[in-house]
């Protein structure tokens, strides 16, 4: 598995609407400073994306330190940075500790900085890297994928913009420790941002695995909603289906549905359709927020089936007597073992299965 996160899909209010709490329960490991979910910056698109004044938003390897790690955002800036105290950290590597490994920084000319062993809330560290003219432009979105290889002597950052590379370091010492958290947005304190820095289409992917272990390219996110019933032996809290009590941005945590026990049949749903440009696909990424109404328990399973025959199951979580958000990563079809492809992605079927 390589392809561990992605979040705040381009155009769309995703799963958390305007609340940045619900961030937190479940996903993100912290937020710190001012970050919000507010309206796109760009007038010709609607829907809500992370915005940063000061702080960022801190994701936690689920399956440990790493030695290669990438980060894939969609990146806008209301303003270059003026002053060499205000230019923003964009994308971040960080150890077990949460001590600031390495960073990648937009400088006041709009070229990006790659820094090792920053201190956090100052503004020292080393700097070992920067493309050799400006890569960003203001009021424009723009793609920027970061890969990074742990070293002390052998390590290599490479950056991508739109695709393009903009930098390639090679046999260089990329920080004390390899990588167990990532960050997007602006280190809170002392370094902050000339303005907004608004980011969508975050994806985090590592060197595991067959899939999705290099750069991912200029890469969209999007968030598919349940659109109607398959079949279902769960009971909604009102109305006689399931899907219209699931599709909702941000979640109404008074209207769902349930399973008591025994366990009743799963509930099975339609979602959208990808947008008819789309022509491939990295992986899917099923999310379902889930609670328990009592101490005994309760696990929640998460299937994908591109045919309603083939099912690629995710793990059996136990659920919290709190909503918490539960996830898995597909990959691959579980019908062909290789990539989903856009037909298989309109034709899915969505399961969800309380297993105890």
């Amino acid at each position: 598995m390589a392809l561990i996160w992605a979040d705040i899909p381009s155009g769309d209010t995703g799963l958390y609407g305007t609340t940045t709490s619900n961030m937190l329960a479940g996903v993100w490991a912290q937020l710190s400073g001012t970050v919000t979910l507010a309206e796109d910056p760009d007038p010709n698109i609607t829907g809500n994306v992370l915005t940063f004044g000061s702080g960022h938003a801190r994701y936690v390897y689920a399956g440990g330190v790493q030695t290669t790690a990438g980060i894939a955002t969609r990146l806008w800036l209301n303003a270059i940075p003026a002053t060499s105290a205000t230019r923003p950290w964009i994308h971040q590597f960080r150890d077990v500790s949460n001590n600031f490994v390495l960073g990648i920084r937009v400088s006041t000319t709009g070229s990006l900085q790659v820094y090792r062993d920053v201190v956090y809330l100052t503004d020292s560290g080393t700097l070992i890297g920067e493309t050799t003219g400006p890569v960003l432009t203001a009021q424009s979105w723009r793609h920027v994928e970061t890969k990074v290889v742990h070293s002390t002597t052998v390590g290599t950052v490479t950056i991508k913009v739109e695709g393009v590379e903009v930098l390639a370091l090679t046999g260089v010492n990329t920080g004390a420790a390899a990588y167990a958290q990532v960050a997007i947005g602006v280190v809170a304190g002392a370094i902050t941002v000339n303005g907004a820095l608004s980011m969508k289409d975050v994806v985090f992917w590592d060197g595991s695995g067959s899939e999705n272990n290099d750069f991912l390219s200029t890469v969209g996110v999007y968030y598919l909603r349940p659109t109607a019933d398959v079949s279902s032996g769960w009971t909604p809290t009102s109305g006689t289906t399931d899907w219209d009590l699931l599709n909702e941005s941000p979640p109404n945590d008074t209207g769902y549905i349930y399973a008591g026990d025994p366990p009743p049949a799963a509930s099975i749903l339609n979602v959208e359709e990808l947008p008819a440009e789309i022509v491939g696909v990295r992986g899917i990424i099923s999310v379902g927020r889930s609670a328990k109404s009592d101490s005994g328990d309760g696990n929640l399973q998460m299937s994908l089936s591109p045919n309603g025959t083939d099912w690629d199951d995710g793990a059996d979580n136990p659920v919290s007597t709190a909503f918490t958000y539960y996830y898995d990563v597909s990959e691959v079809s579980p019908d062909t073992t290789a990539a989903w492809t856009p037909v298989e992605v309109n034709a899915l079927e969505f399961k969800l299965n309380r297993t105890v």
